[in-house]
Order: C-alpha cells, then structure tokens, then sequence
C-alpha cells in the first residue's frame, strides 16, 4: 500500500467525537461475536487472590443462572480476529476505571470505540454514565493494525463496588452476542510475551522518505526532552488539490504494550504541523507526546486518511536526518507579489510592503469590500508564513504597527499590519491568505 521513497465541553466537541467513535466501531460491521476464554499460562497469570476484593456471601435466594459466559480481570478473550484483557478493575470514589488490552490478530484493522463498543451496568441494569473528558487513563479509541496492540482505560461514573456491575464489550454494534466481565475489583498483570500475533505492516526509521497516495511525508528527527518525546516531519503535496494536515487527527504514537500517549500541545516546537498544504507546496513542523521514555518501544503512526485501512508507522530511536530541499517546490498556483492587486471572491487584497527588520517579517496589506455585505478579516486566522522547507513562522503580535483584524463595511477598506519572527533574508519566505477557512486554495505571496 505504501511503498518507499519514503474542561463543561460544547456540543459541537461531542457531536464530532461521536462520529468519529460510530465510524470507528462501523468497521468491524458483520463480525459474529464469539468470546472464549483463553486459558491462563505462565505468561498470562490469573489474578491475583490478595489483589481481589471479598466477594459477598451467597444469599438464600440464588440468582437466575447467566445464558452467557462472565469473565473476570485477566482472562485472555478470544473475540473473532481479535483478543481483549480485562487487566484492571479499580473505584475511585464514585468512578469505575477498566484498563483493557487489545490485540490484533487478524490481517485487516480493527477499528475500537470506547464510547460505542463499551458499557456498563449495574445489577438492576442500570447503565452507568461514561467518564469521556475527565477519565485519567490512556484512551481505549483508535484503529489497531494486523500484529499490534492498544492498551487503555475506560471510566464510568455512579458505581460502587456493591452495585454487581458488569462490563459489556461488543466487537459489532450490528452482530449478535458481547462480551461481559464481572467489574470486582482486582489487578492482572498484562501479557509480557509475544501472543503468537506477528505484524505485516512495514515500520519505517528517521530519514525514509514515505509515498502516500498523492504526497509525500519523512521523519526528519526524533528527540526525547525528559519525558517528552517530539518528532519533526516534513509533508510534501503532489497532487492536483490541497492536503490538509492535523497533527490531533492524523498522527498518534503508542508504547509497545499499546498504551497511547498524550499529545502535548502548548510545550512543543514553535513550528506545528496543522495546515493545509497547497499543490506542489511544503509543509514542516513538529509534534510532542508526553510521558515518553526511550525504553517502552514506542511507534509514531500517521493515518492520512481516517476512515481508510492501514497507517505509516516509524519506530522512535532518537536520531537526526535533515530532509532534501534543493530547490523551491513548484506550486500549482498563482504566485504574487508586492504590490499586485489581488481579486478574491467580492474583494481584492494588496501586499503593499514586505520588510525584515531583525528576525521579524513585517507584511503590510490594503482590503476592499467590493460586495454587498460585512468581510470579517482575522490576522490569526487568515494569515500564515512559511520558509521554504515548510517551516511556518510563528506570529509577532507585539508592536506591529496597525492591526489587520475586523469587520469590512460593503465599499469600505482596510489597511493593516502582521508580522512574524524568525524570518531571515533569503529564506524563500511565503505569506499565505485564505479567504475561506475551510475551502481549497490560498493566495501566496513571495518576499524577496
């Protein structure tokens, strides 16, 4: 597929969790659900009995016999092309966590949803309420390749020890059957050893130049701060149409027992990978994970498409590989510069001046509304440098002259400043314009 060269959250943050969750557990549409227990070995020890907490003396009355099979912390399940652990039961206070462990053992994706595969009942059936935004424990969502794991948490709220609750597993939100697990307290350790799974998918290393449908992408270092692993890429468009880039969306990194990391978002590089990247354009930056040391094995995974099968996957042994940039990438658009009138849906912008003082490009601009309703111009949003590498400049909002933020009466103008640091003379500096946020197209100036 792949081959070388190389905290109250909005409605909308739920809506889009959701259908990311549905499309995730969508994937695995049709599967018959067939749990069975795998019996415990010396690799995959029981749980311990001091580690259990006392189970209640049996009343008088029995309880109805269960038409399906309970597991309990540590049994290995065997679900289809797919096995799943149940490797710690824990309350705090009035919230159940369940840490699992998933392996894949099939030869196509498995696609997981804590929100939509999982839940959990009370004994009266009561279902219990997830813990989505306040749950301190590695997520259990994500695609799991042919041969690899995912390990994390999942927390639910409203229970207690007393309540006999039951955790449910279903592996096809359209099959028949799940599978379910007495929530006692209790802890097993995970499996230390190979499974018998073994993965096909190719892993790449620092410097590999990867193609990917119609762009390009490389790995150009990785580097452990402490705790913080950070890797810097570079991303480069072939095709006909923009690429859009997210570092949140696209790319994760996991240790090798599946646990994911967190991804730092405030304490990494100055130059980000988020954008979207024009035809024949660059785009370069950095992304962080925290709570990364160099022993636990951890592979970064990049998902260009999110809905699609497979991932490029790299393995994070620190090292520095500088990417080839001989010349300037040939951009499929229209390029201007200082000084050319501009015409953009029902207005025009001019670069009237572009000068480096120091480390800081400032970029003077005229906008006239020639339509018949208000233009809202955002510097922050709007506006972006990038070097020639793709590189983008981080913004200067200090002492910058007028600023070029604000609403465009219909015949009305406005004239205003941005400026950027880091930039230097010769850096093959490009200015980026978007009138809209989320169509195709930018209007890029070069600065000499």
């Amino acid at each position: 597929m792949y081959r070388m060269r190389k905290p109250v959250v909005p409605l909308v943050v739920i809506v889009i969790i959701m259908l990311i969750s549905l499309a995730c557990g969508s994937s695995n549409e049709g599967a018959k659900v067939t749990p069975a227990a795998v019996e415990p070995t010396s690799e995959s020890p029981a749980v311990s009995e001091d580690k259990k907490t006392q189970e209640p003396e049996p009343s008088e009355t029995e309880a109805p016999q269960s038409a399906f099979e309970i597991f309990e912390v540590g049994d290995l399940v065997k679900v289809e092309d797919h096995t799943i652990r149940l490797n710690s039961v824990e309350y705090k206070g009035g919230t159940l966590v369940a840490n699992f462990s998933i392996e894949n053992n099939g030869d196509s994706d498995v696609s997981i949803s804590s929100l939509m595969s999982f839940s959990a009942k009370k004994e009266d059936g009561t279902t219990l309420d997830q813990e989505i935004f306040d749950c301190a424990e590695s997520g259990l969502d994500g695609k799991v390749l042919p041969g690899d794991k995912l390990r994390g948490g999942i927390c639910w709220s409203g229970g207690s020890p007393d309540d006999g609750i039951k955790i449910y597993y279903q592996a096809s939100l359209f099959g028949q059957g799940a599978v379910v697990w007495n929530a006692v307290e209790g802890v097993a350790e995970p499996l230390d050893t190979d499974t018998g799974s073994e993965s096909n998918v190719e892993v790449f290393k620092v410097g590999d130049l990867v193609e990917v449908k119609d762009h390009t992408i490389r790995l150009n270092s990785i580097e452990y701060r402490g705790t913080t692993l950070a890797a810097n890429f570079s991303v480069e468009n072939h095709g006909d149409s923009d690429l859009s880039i997210s570092s949140m969306m696209s790319f994760s990194a996991k240790k090798e027992d599946g646990t994911k990391l967190e991804t730092e978002i405030f304490d990494c590089d100055t130059s980000g990978l988020d954008g979207s990247v024009l035809p024949g354009d660059r785009l370069r930056g950095s992304i962080c994970w925290s709570a990364a040391n160099p022993d636990d094995g951890i592979k970064i995974y990049y998902e260009a498409s999110l809905f699609g099968e497979g991932a490029i996957v790299w393995e994070t042994v620190a090292a520095v590989s500088e990417p080839e940039v001989n010349s300037d990438a040939e951009l499929k658009v229209d390029i201007f510069k200082v000084g050319d009138v501009v015409q953009v849906n029902k207005h025009t912008i001019v670069l009237n001046s572009a000068t480096i003082e120091g480390n800081v490009l400032k970029a003077n601009f005229t906008i006239e509304n020639q339509g018949d309703s208000d233009i809202t111009v955002s510097s922050m949003l709007s506006f972006s440098a990038r070097v020639r590498d793709g590189s983008g400049l981080e913004r200067d909002i200090v002492n910058c002259g007028s600023s070029l933020d604000g609403d465009v009466l219909p015949s009305d103008k406005l004239k205003g400043d941005i400026c950027w640091s880091g930039a230097s003379a010769g850096a093959g500096i490009r200015i980026y314009y978007r009138a809209d946020l989320v169509g195709q197209g930018a209007i890029v100036w070069t600065v000499e």
